[in-house]
C-alpha cells in the first residue's frame, strides 16, 4: 500500500555554493525521529524508526546532498551552478521533509507542482532564504466549444478581433 504522487513541473535548483550546508542539514535530519514515518514494530511496539524508503543510517552511505535526494527518489540534473530536482514519481514517504529541511537554500522563486493519485494538485514554493510554502490547486473548467480538427476559423476570428483592437489602440495613441 501507499499513496503515489508525481512531480509534474518543477524549477528547483540547489546552487553549488549551498551544497555543504544542504548535506549537513540532510544528515542532521536523521536525528529527528519525530519527522520519520518508517520503522519496524515488534510486540505491538515500535522498535526502530527511519524515513520511509531510506536506510536508517543513510548519512553513512551518502556523501553529498544530491546523493541523499536521489536516494529519497528524486531525479536530478546538472545545472551550470548547481543541480536541479527534476522528477519524482513514487509513493509518498519523506520527499516533502527532505526538501523542507533545505528549502531556503535553493535559488529564489523555486517551485514544485505535484499531482496525487486521486488527481489532486498542490504546489510548493521555496528558495531564496524563505521557508517552504504549500498551495492547493483549485481547477475551474470553462464552458467548451465543439472541437473540429483542423478548423482554425475560431482561432482566426479571435486573432482578427485582437488585431483590430490593437490597431484601434495604436490609432488613438
Amino acid at each position: 500500500m501507499g499513496y503515489y504522487v508525481d512531480l509534474t513541473d518543477a524549477w528547483a535548483i540547489l546552487p553549488a555554493s549551498n551544497y555543504d550546508e544542504a548535506y549537513k542539514r540532510l544528515c542532521e535530519l536523521n536525528k529527528r525521529d519525530d519527522l520519520k514515518s518508517g520503522g519496524s514494530w515488534s510486540g505491538g511496539k515500535q522498535t526502530s524508526v527511519w524515513f520511509s524508503w531510506m536506510s536508517a543510517d543513510y548519512p553513512d552511505h551518502h556523501k553529498d546532498a544530491r546523493s541523499i535526494l536521489e536516494a529519497v527518489g528524486y531525479e536530478t540534473a546538472d545545472r551550470p551552478d548547481g543541480f536541479a530536482l527534476t522528477h519524482y514519481n513514487d509513493k509518498t514517504g519523506c520527499e516533502d521533509v527532505f526538501v523542507w529541511a533545505i528549502a531556503d537554500l535553493f535559488e529564489e522563486n523555486n517551485y514544485m507542482v505535484w499531482r496525487g493519485e486521486e488527481n489532486e494538485q498542490y504546489r510548493w514554493e521555496f528558495g531564496g532564504g524563505i521557508p517552504m510554502l504549500i498551495q492547493n490547486a483549485i481547477i475551474e473548467w470553462t464552458d467548451g466549444d465543439v472541437y473540429i480538427p483542423n478548423d482554425y476559423s475560431k482561432l482566426n476570428a479571435i486573432s482578427m478581433k485582437l488585431r483590430a483592437e490593437i490597431a484601434g489602440q495604436n490609432e488613438s495613441n
